[in-house]
């Protein structure tokens, strides 16, 4: 539970990052949103819109770790000197079920509050909120740096002492059976 629970934060700080690198993105195309709400565009339309790109990025992000451990595998079973034949390297398929259960997951996860975030603010009148000062925009973008760099070292700080706590635990066990 404890690797569990530590796999889950290191998760959840790339569900932040991709969050907060949203929202930068989407305030950036602002005008193209506002010009698609004054033509008509419902919210609900924007938010499948923008919930949609989220969840291609994830899924993209997905199938570049799937690749990343077919590499990797390559490279052990190629490269180490060591016999494997006593390991099962295999990759079984609800592994990838999985993989792909949780990226699309962590996509509708990082992708709907920033959706939802950017699309209140075209509720009343959507070319109002392009009349903003560039000050006010480059304010965001240092807070949204500021909040990104804070939550990702809370969070892997977090991680970090729960992966320790772990090792110590597996430690102690190990010591209490030689004894």
């Amino acid at each position: 539970l404890v690797l569990l629970g530590a796999v889950a934060f290191v998760l959840l700080i790339g569900c932040a990052n991709a969050a907060i690198l949203l929202i930068a993105q989407w305030t950036a195309r602002e005008a193209d949103t506002a010009v698609r709400s004054a033509l008509g565009a419902s919210r609900g339309r924007l938010v499948r819109a923008l919930l949609t790109e989220a969840v291609c990025l994830s899924v993209t992000a997905g199938i570049c770790g799937v690749i990343a451990t077919f590499i990797l595998r390559w490279f052990v079973m190629t490269r180490m000197g060591a016999n494997l034949s006593m390991f099962d390297v295999s990759i079984p398929l609800r592994v990838f079920v999985q993989s792909a259960a949780i990226a699309t997951g962590a996509g509708i996860v990082a992708g709907l509050a920033p959706a939802l975030y950017e699309t209140a603010r075209l509720q009343l009148n959507p070319l109002r909120g392009l009349q903003s000062s560039d000050r006010l925009r480059q304010q965001w973008s240092h807070a949204l740096v500021v909040a990104e760099i804070s939550i990702t070292v809370a969070l892997l700080v977090i991680t970090t002492s729960m992966v320790i706590g772990y090792q110590r635990l597996r430690d102690a066990q190990f010591v209490r059976r030689e004894c």
